[in-house]
């Protein structure tokens, strides 16, 4: 397992804001819908005349940026037409998984995951980065996948074990003391 360093903050080559479109479906059908009605509430409207912009995330996270670009795979140039389209592997949907779950659940500053799963992730940025995002995001992402600060230290990381240790302590079945039997 690795114990990857998380900072929410995630910021361009330039210091600004990523904004992404938002993946969750809810939001962009609301939006549609919304659009569709003021469309059809005019005189003559119809469903063509329905005009809206998707749903974004206006400051994408550290773990927005690996979620979204995770669960686009496969990734790589468009097939010719007479090719097949372009397919995951069950291997490859299974890190994206493990990958999207890991940066989906973090908390106290970092993110474990299983050393295959980042293996794949570093890999699939390296070879497919740049059709998942443009410019210098996949780069950005690599840096913090891949830096000398991008892991927790052995201290700091057998200091979160032992925590969580102690957290789970006692939080199971614990034998029942039995009283000793009062003597007459």
């Amino acid at each position: 397992m690795k114990y990857i360093r998380y900072k929410a903050e995630f910021l361009d080559v330039y210091g600004a804001p990523i904004s992404l479109i938002d993946p969750d479906q809810r939001k962009q059908r609301a939006i549609r819908e919304e659009a569709i009605e003021e469309a059809l509430a005019k005189p003559n409207g119809t469903k063509a005349d329905a005009k809206w912009e998707p749903a974004r995330i206006e400051e994408a996270t550290f773990a927005d940026l690996i979620c979204i670009m995770a669960d686009g795979i496969p990734y790589g140039p468009q097939p010719a037409k007479d090719e097949p389209p372009l397919r995951s592997n069950h291997e490859e949907r299974g890190f994206a998984t493990h990958v999207i779950r890991a940066f989906r659940d973090q908390e106290d500053g970092h993110v474990i995951l299983e050393e295959k799963a980042l293996e794949w992730l570093v890999n699939e940025l390296k070879e497919n980065g740049d059709f998942a995002y443009k410019g210098t995001v996949p780069v950005l992402l690599l840096e913090r996948l891949e830096g000398d600060d991008a892991f927790l230290t052995a201290r700091e990381q057998a200091d979160l074990e032992d925590a969580e240790k102690k957290a789970t302590k006692g939080k199971g079945m614990t034998p029942v003391e039995e009283e000793a039997p009062a003597t007459a």
